[in-house]
């Protein structure tokens, strides 16, 4: 929109100064008036403030999906943070009547998220299928069904996808990523989050990765079509007759044949190039002695060779390292062996029930960080601002103050 076809709309201008302003052969000619300065000068007021909301409305997208997430408003540090380093991209493919369009990114040199817009044909309802939750249907990127026949990764980075040498892989989603509301109010528009991180190929050994951010390194992101995916109700019907009355069983594999379905609603593949800005930013919280805390283990017992009896509980365990990124942490930790013969098959030294390790801010405010389900691993729900941190309190009271 012009700043002239605002203004008329407006339509609290006299249609004289309107033509004055449009340099019509109408209007009558002579000095130019107070008024008529007036009226230029809020034309031109205006036509800065449309450019300046379109602005913010571009700079607006990671900020308003951390937002929604996080437990309390964004500072205007974060803000901020979001502002300097998210990277606006806008490169949109269309086919079949799907259109996905990469937004922007982001990435603090340890977790990088990337923001596609969904566009599906107006009588698919993204919004309604996009929930996922046991028993419903739901649409998902082909990529991710079990049951589509697709199975090639949504991410792969150009250094290798599997590389035994430098002892990595590349994971998708994370982050709570996937569907994303647009508030657009259009029921076949959706974003959708992808996160990305390098994570351990051998546990035992070195990443051997020094910048997996770096501008060498390029992402190929595919979209491998959309499918519809649900549960035959005849077949969950048969499920649901012949375990009647049953409250401790567990349904047997034939009986599951035929049960899960995957509708391809679309077969195209919609591919992506990107190069992330990294900025280098980390804090390492144990900087002199390892810490001694607790945390949680699952385990299993050894002398059972078909039926492993399990179970849970505390343990001790010491804190090597904790590196503090703006998007989560990595940490280095290693738990006491059980006194018994068993073995340690899960373990997560950094969140309990829900008790969850904060990022406690100079002035009082938190920012909650999730375990992955690895334990070496957490995610923050909005991004941490490490200059504004002040300590970071762990599921077991234990506090890791920032290095003076």
């Amino acid at each position: 929109m012009t700043s002239m076809e605002l203004f008329e709309l407006l339509g609290s201008v006299r249609d004289s100064y309107v033509l004055e302003a449009h340099g019509s052969k109408a209007a009558p000619a002579g000095r130019i008036s107070l008024r008529k300065i007036l009226l230029v000068a809020a034309i031109i007021a205006l036509s800065l403030l449309l450019v300046g909301c379109t602005y913010a409305y571009v700079q607006g997208w990671f900020t308003a999906l951390f937002a929604a997430r996080s437990e309390e408003p964004l500072s205007p540090q974060q803000v901020e943070y979001i502002q300097e380093n998210e990277q606006i991209l806008q490169q949109s493919q269309a086919k079949s009547g799907w259109t996905v369009e990469l937004k922007s990114t982001i990435c603090d040199g340890d977790t990088g998220y990337m923001l596609f817009r969904v566009t599906a044909p107006e009588d698919i309802d993204l919004e309604g299928y996009h929930a996922g939750n046991y028993g419903e249907a739901y649409i998902t990127p082909a990529n991710n069904s079990a049951y589509s026949g697709k199975n090639r990764a949504m991410i792969v980075a150009s250094t290798g996808f599997l590389d035994e040498e430098k002892n990595f892989i590349w994971q998708g989603g994370g982050g709570k990523g996937g569907w994303q509301a647009d508030h657009d109010g259009l029921p076949n528009t959706m974003d959708y989050l992808l996160g990305t991180k390098p994570e351990k190929l051998y546990p035992d050994r070195e990443m051997l990765l020094e910048d997996p951010f770096g501008p060498d390194v390029e992402f190929k992101v595919r979209f491998d079509g959309f499918s519809l995916e649900y549960e035959d109700p005849e077949v969950q019907k048969k499920i649901d007759e012949k375990y009647a009355g049953m409250t401790d069983y567990m349904v047997e594999d034939e009986d599951l044949i035929g049960l899960h379905k995957s509708d391809l609603l679309v077969e195209e593949t919609w591919e992506f190039t990107i190069t992330f800005a990294e900025p280098r930013e980390s804090v390492e919280l144990i900087t002199g002695e390892p810490i001694q805390t607790w945390g949680i283990v699952t385990w299993k017992l050894d002398d059972e060779p078909t039926f492993f009896q399990t179970g849970s509980g505390m343990a001790a365990v010491t804190v090597k390292s904790f590196l503090l990124n703006p998007f989560g942490a990595r940490i280095t930790y290693e738990f006491e062996e059980p006194a018994f013969d068993a073995r340690i098959e899960y373990q997560d030294a950094f969140g309990y029930e829900d008790r969850y390790v904060y990022a406690v801010m100079k002035d009082g405010s938190r920012i909650a960080l999730h375990t992955d389900g690895t334990g070496d691993q957490l995610t923050a729900e909005a991004p941490i601002v490490l200059s504004e941190v002040d300590h970071i309190l762990l599921g077991s009271g234990e506090k890791l103050y920032m290095p003076q």
